[in-house]
């Protein structure tokens, strides 16, 4: 008759199906704490990043970046990227005196914000609404 082999082999199917999740379920819990951790990292990224966005600069003129400025700040960010022994002087060397380290660190902190806002707001290349 077929169907007690069915049976058995709808079982046998369950029971590696079983067995395959009982070897990734042990290795959730570290994930899951990977993932918190991550998320908290980024949290402190973010918060740091809003409260140098806050903050002002000295006047008016030097707030405002031209083409060329925000050109050039791409440009040295790719050539000092994140981990760069003293990124944020030697970015600051490539404006030659026109920019400060902390000009430069606050740039960067609303431009995070900026695409943060962007894409949490479904605007070009956000996720919102996906």
């Amino acid at each position: 008759t077929r169907a007690p082999l069915d049976s058995l082999e709808t079982l046998q199917r369950l029971s590696h199906s079983l067995q395959r999740w009982s070897r990734h379920a042990r290795a959730f819990p570290a994930l899951v704490n990977e993932l918190i951790a991550h998320v908290r990292q980024c949290a402190a990224v973010v918060a740091a990043a809003d409260r140098i966005a806050l903050t002002t600069s000295d006047g008016g003129a030097r707030d405002t970046w031209s083409k060329e400025e925000r050109a050039l700040l791409k440009t040295a960010m790719a050539k000092y990227p994140k981990g760069h022994p003293q990124r944020w002087e030697m970015v600051a060397k490539e404006f030659a005196g026109r920019r400060s380290t902390d000009d430069i660190r606050r740039k960067v902190a609303e431009l995070v914000v900026a695409v943060r806002h962007r894409n949490l707001s479904g605007g070009p290349g956000g996720d919102a609404g996906e």
